[in-house]
């Protein structure tokens, strides 16, 4: 493996990959500020640097990639310590995911990084970080066998919002639900009332 791909590996694979893994589990995570965010931010700052060693300039790209520009605001808010200011808070932000049948079920889904951007709107992170990566292996040549794939859980429809408490102290948490039109695409819903059900640590 040449040292590009190294890289690649090191600096983008290993945390797209290891987010991924923590996001899918079905517990109660913190909405704001956390080390998930954080190393959002490093992922970010990691595309954008990447770009730059390699004689492309962020900026000028961001202007043709919608994905690299909010990377670009990402990084740029990470590095200026942006995240924890009032104005910048909810620039990421976690809410966890359900799909509802519309009869009273819910199925944890995972949980979603979200980035909310005045200009650049509403996105999923974990989707723009995955487009990114594959858009630099291409514009890089980098050689790699990664091929990202969004981690959903396979548990099943219950009668109650289910999430585990990552400690014994209390967990504030968002909640976002899902349903499936006619389509069978997921589109958000507000049902009217559901049981939430905070499961001790393991």
């Amino acid at each position: 493996m040449d040292e590009l791909s190294t890289r690649f590996t090191n600096e983008i694979v290993e945390p797209w990959d290891s987010l991924n893994a923590s996001l899918s589990e079905q517990v109660a995570l913190k909405p704001d500020l956390s080390d998930l965010t954080r190393t959002a931010g490093k992922l970010a700052t990691a595309f954008k640097e990447m770009l730059r060693s390699n004689g492309i300039d962020p900026k000028q790209r961001a202007l043709i990639s919608a994905d690299i520009a909010l990377m670009c605001v990402i990084a740029d808010s990470a590095k200026a310590s942006l995240f924890a200011s009032a104005s910048k808070k909810e620039l990421l932000s976690i809410a966890a995911n359900f799909e509802a049948d519309g009869s009273g079920k819910y199925k944890f889904l995972r949980n979603i990084m979200l980035i909310d951007h005045k200009r650049l709107g509403q996105h999923d992170f974990l989707e723009a970080a995955k487009r990114v990566g594959c858009e630099l292996i291409e514009l890089l040549s980098i050689k790699t066998d990664w091929t990202p794939t969004i981690i959903e859980s396979t548990t099943g429809f219950e009668d109650k919002v289910v999430l585990r408490s990552p400690t014994h102290s209390g967990t504030p948490v968002n909640l976002q639900f899902l349903k499936r039109n006619d389509d069978g695409e997921l589109v958000k819903f507000q049902p009217g009332s559901w049981q939430f059900d905070l499961l001790p640590p393991l």
